[in-house]
């Protein structure tokens, strides 16, 4: 269920002349959406992923979704356009800023679209991580006026809990299931036949250096429910690689080749250094579908 507190307070300001002005608060106690307006005001203000209306504000690490205005009216028209500006802010808790971006509309001169819908999206992913919450602030400006209005909301971005960790010695900043096909984060553990499926490992440590090189080893390998090997690659490293590059992201990949029927898999990615002992491993279950 949704509910809204709505509080509007018309201001009367006078000068020389009088002129009217709308001012406007609303939250909605389900996302906790919180809307400020003056001089622009909107219909509906939400969230989506892949065009769904979503009522939550937990997302898992890799995940995209929108911010909606839906209907934002009271811009000063010229020649029929109007002249919006989006800017956004994500803060992490002490308020240090994650990410900005002063106006995703910057290259937009004008729009006569009716009803007007302005959205963005937001990828929660590096520099944002899993286990904290951020604050988002979305801005909607009149360039060719003096109207403002600002969404805020607090998101909590969580680990994929379907993906199994395993580690002694090797730290890591974040793993999740990658779609290529899709560009999007696997959140439900579906995937399709014939779809790369990446298991992404992002900000490993504590493998041995030499020279700035690594020597890892990485195997991958799929089973399914009966126990019988879909894939066994025992060692994909026969060279050692950049430590660095390491750090940023390293990849393993599969892809399900057409079946008769829809199966369920075990999807495992091994990861060891060949000069200690550091080794750390990332399994998950997969429902791969026609």
């Amino acid at each position: 269920m949704r509910v809204k507190a709505l509080l509007t307070i018309p201001l009367l300001i006078c000068a020389l002349c009088a002129c009217d002005f709308n001012v406007s608060y609303e939250k909605d106690f389900t996302t906790g959406i919180e809307t400020m307006g003056s001089g622009l005001s909107c219909d509906d203000v939400y969230l989506s992923i892949q065009d769904n209306r979503v009522e939550r504000t937990s997302f898992l690490y890799g995940e995209t979704f929108h911010l909606n205005f839906n209907n934002i009216t009271g811009f000063n028209e010229i020649d029929s356009k109007v002249y919006p500006s989006l800017e956004i802010l994500v803060t992490a808790q002490n308020g240090d800023t994650v990410m900005y971006s002063p106006d995703i509309y910057n290259n937009v001169e004008g729009t006569d679209i009716s009803p007007l819908l302005l959205n963005h999206y937001l990828t929660v992913a590096n520099p944002i991580h899993s286990g904290k919450r951020y604050n988002m602030r979305s801005t909607v400006r009149d360039k060719r006026g003096k109207g403002i209005f600002t969404a805020k909301l607090k998101i909590d971005i969580q680990a994929d809990k379907n993906i199994k960790i395993e580690s002694n010695s090797i730290s890591y900043d974040e793993v999740y299931l990658f779609s290529k096909e899709r560009n999007s984060t696997i959140t439900d553990g579906k995937i399709k036949y014939n779809e790369e499926v990446n298991m992404m490992l992002e900000g490993l440590r504590g493998f041995k250096e030499e020279n700035g090189k690594v020597h890892i080893g990485m195997s991958i390998k799929a089973y399914d429910t009966s126990g019988n090997v879909i894939l066994n690659e025992e060692d994909l490293f026969s060279e050692p690689v950049d430590a660095e590059s390491l750090k940023s992201r390293l990849m393993s990949s599969v892809i399900f080749y057409e079946g008769s029927s829809d199966q369920k898999v075990t999807f495992e990615t091994k990861v060891w250094d060949k000069l200690d002992n550091g080794k750390i491993s990332a399994t998950t279950s997969l429902e791969v579908h026609q």
